[in-house]
């Protein structure tokens, strides 16, 4: 007989054939220690952490929000200028899109069943609103700083300023 470390969700599969080494739960891997006989063969293996990637979104093209999504309008600029596209608040922080590379993304143009439906893919969503903020760029040349003006020293007629004892 040996001990193995065995992720807990495939010990409920199996718990009925072998037995729990007492206290030896570990919660945060969510793994658990069995005895099990020496022939029996099992790989620990963990999932790999999803790279989210993100973009970001113009805080205008943000039509309106719910308590679990939020409405985003397509780029006029873009080809798909009258679609718009519902993305969950767990993806959306601030004006900054978060997604997983193989997630898709339904955008809607028009109401109702006449509502003409489209998948795109974050990264094409992505290169939409990338292709947004392209047009948005200023050239330096086009901002204007003026120059410092020095200060200009005034001097009131005498026969314009008030009197003192005139006012009550």
């Amino acid at each position: 007989m040996k001990v193995i470390e065995m992720l807990y969700k495939d010990y409920k599969k199996v718990e009925d054939k072998y037995e729990k080494r007492s206290g030896s739960y570990d919660s945060s891997r969510k793994t658990i220690e069995v005895i099990v006989p020496d022939d029996f063969e099992y790989e620990l293996k963990f999932k790999k952490p999803v790279e989210y990637k993100k973009f970001p979104v113009c805080p205008d093209n943000i039509v309106g929000y719910t308590d679990k999504a939020a409405c985003i309008k397509l780029p006029y600029r873009s080809d798909y200028c009258d679609f718009e596209v519902w993305i969950s608040r767990k993806l959306l922080r601030g004006h900054v899109v978060a997604y997983a590379p193989d997630f898709k993304f339904c955008a809607k143009k028009g109401r109702g069943d006449t509502a003409e439906k489209i998948e795109l893919t974050g990264d094409e969503l992505a290169e939409i609103f990338d292709c947004d903020f392209k047009h948005q760029e200023y050239p330096e040349s086009d901002i204007h700083i003026p120059e410092k003006l020095d200060p200009v020293h005034t001097e009131v007629l005498e026969e314009l300023k008030d009197d003192d004892e005139n006012l009550v």
